[in-house]
């Protein structure tokens, strides 16, 4: 627990940042933002794990982050796509903070030991939780409609998704033989680090778009 409150300080930073991000500048703005972080993650912190002179260098950059990073850039163009991108952002974040904290002050029995030693199952279920509870306070201050269904499966699926894709990228840091993907968040690594999940749930948030419009009442 000792990276508790730089972890907290940075959440905090990072999600005033994409509130701003995804609210106020024009879509170019935006989209252009997006594209200067994926060169920077590319340049900076994804060549640490995949070289640019392996033969899978370029169709993995494009599957694994070039085609998530082009999705959030189009949902950029539309206002209400942008307030989905940002529900997505407290939703992920809900779930890192939960599976952070119930698994450091909870965590036993542990969730993949082999490629992650430190995610357990009491931090997946803590922040699947954690989740839960945001999505109901999203539904509750945007006054929209829902079932009981819904918001237990939707938010399994988020808790779910966003888990595998950081236990996906921690799989490829583990096969090179790294921690971090970088040092430029503290408490969390490197932006990779920080945005491993994104790159997979986004693809949850696309594919169901029309009809979140509706359920989230945007």
């Amino acid at each position: 627990m000792k990276a508790f409150f730089p972890r907290v300080l940075t959440a905090i930073a990072l999600l005033t940042i994409f509130l701003f991000l995804f609210s106020y500048p024009p879509p170019l703005v935006t989209a252009l933002s997006v594209v200067a972080i994926l060169l920077y993650v590319i340049f900076f912190e994804w060549q640490k794990i995949i070289s640019f002179k392996n033969r899978f260098f370029l169709p993995a950059t494009i599957v694994y982050l070039i085609l998530p990073a082009a999705l959030i850039a189009y949902m950029c163009a539309d206002h209400s796509y942008r307030m989905l991108i940002f529900v997505m952002v407290l939703l992920i974040f809900a779930n890192d903070t939960g599976g952070y904290v119930i698994g450091s002050l909870l965590g036993k029995h542990k969730l993949a030991p082999r490629i992650s030693p430190k995610k357990t199952w009491e931090g997946f279920f803590g922040g699947y939780l954690f989740t839960l509870t945001m999505l109901f306070l999203i539904f509750y201050f945007s006054k929209s409609q829902y079932s009981l269904p819904f918001l237990f499966l939707f938010s399994f699926s988020v808790s779910a998704i966003a888990t595998t894709g950081d236990l996906f990228e921690s799989f490829l840091k583990r096969n090179v033989g790294i921690k971090d993907s970088g040092s430029i968040l503290p408490g969390h690594g490197g932006l990779l680090d920080r945005f491993d999940s994104f790159l997979a749930v986004i693809f949850l948030f696309f594919a169901l778009r029309h009809y979140l419009l509706k359920i989230f009442n945007i």
